[in-house]
């Protein structure tokens, strides 16, 4: 069952418990929950550092080679792929355009014309074969090619940020967090190559 199908069958499931699908684990009124294999690790770490103490707790860690200590809301850095291609040929003619051009500004008018449709046909249409709006298709592309150049390349948040086609990297940071719960600097950290460069052109899909 797929991530999200499980997520839904959950909330069905329990209506009445609210499910935090970032968390990696949490604590509420002594009931403590945790997500996947390696959270329940971190969950379990915790426990111990809360009952006795972070020194004994550290060396679990050592002795399970992981890492000692990981908030409980830190993002699980679970990756949601965006579908390469739509049932729809003018749509997926406008896709590769944007994935060509994604460091530009888009206006919705400009993709309308691109696409030789009404400014309403073409929301309506390309949410239908997309499941998103087209700001939230362009945020969810920036972001994904934004962490590819995070993990392989020494490019500094202000240059992916730019390459990706973001206006700033405030606005870079802002989304980065909101959609992993973690910094762009904290994501590389944990999944950045051993060696990173320098990219002399923003990676092409």
């Amino acid at each position: 069952m797929c991530l999200v199908l499980a997520e839904q069958d959950f909330k069905t499931r329990f209506p009445q418990i609210q499910l935090d699908t970032n968390a990696l684990y949490s604590e509420d009124q002594r009931l403590i929950t945790s997500a996947g294999t390696g959270a329940s690790l971190d969950c379990c770490l915790y426990i111990v550092r809360k009952f006795f103490g972070v020194k004994i707790a550290n060396k679990f860690a050592r002795l399970m080679v992981v890492p000692p200590h990981r908030e409980g809301g830190q993002a699980q850095f679970i990756e949601h792929p965006i579908a390469r291609s739509t049932s729809e040929a003018q749509i997926n003619t406008l896709i590769d355009f944007l994935r060509e051009n994604i460091a530009k500004p888009h206006s919705i008018d400009e993709l309308a014309t691109v696409v030789g449709m009404s400014r309403r046909t073409f929301t309506r249409r390309f949410q239908k074969a997309t499941g998103m709006t087209v700001v939230e298709w362009l945020v969810n592309e920036r972001l994904q090619r934004s962490r590819e150049l995070l993990e392989l390349t020494a490019l500094s948040i202000e240059q992916i940020a730019e390459r990706v086609g973001f206006q700033t990297a405030t606005s870079f940071r802002l989304h980065f967090k909101q959609k992993h719960a973690v910094s762009p600097t904290a994501w590389r950290r944990t999944f950045g190559a051993n060696t990173l460069i320098e990219m002399p052109f923003p990676l092409n899909h």
